[in-house]
């Protein structure tokens, strides 16, 4: 598939849990970015960005962020209270593995 945003194809298949909502908030926010006309690298290095720099008084903002933090908790061990000004999401863990192959631009959308 051209254009396609996939692990890469050389790396070895990594066989580990990474938190689902975590990765629904990444690629939510690239398709959103697409939606907007920005190019599918810019969309997705945005994406990353986003998820990477997102604290824990933002998660706290929404049900949905809740429960990621909460799927946080349960999946790592915390050796500390998390602050409000925490990025819980910054490590490549949680949104090293996409990058995008083949052709980067604009993708018109269409919504079914």
């Amino acid at each position: 598939m051209t254009g396609a945003c996939v692990p890469p194809p050389q790396t070895p298949p990594i066989f580990r849990s990474v938190p689902d909502r975590a990765t629904a908030l990444l690629m939510n926010r690239f398709l959103s970015n697409l939606r907007q006309g920005i190019g599918r690298r810019v969309a997705l290095k945005e994406a990353q960005d986003y998820i990477r720099t997102i604290t824990v008084k933002q998660l706290q903002q929404s049900k949905f962020g809740r429960s990621i933090l909460a799927e946080l908790e349960n999946a790592l061990p915390q050796t500390r209270q998390l602050s409000e000004t925490d990025q819980p999401l910054a490590h490549p863990y949680f949104w090293g593995a996409w990058i995008c192959q083949g052709e980067t631009k604009a993708v018109q959308l269409n919504r079914l």
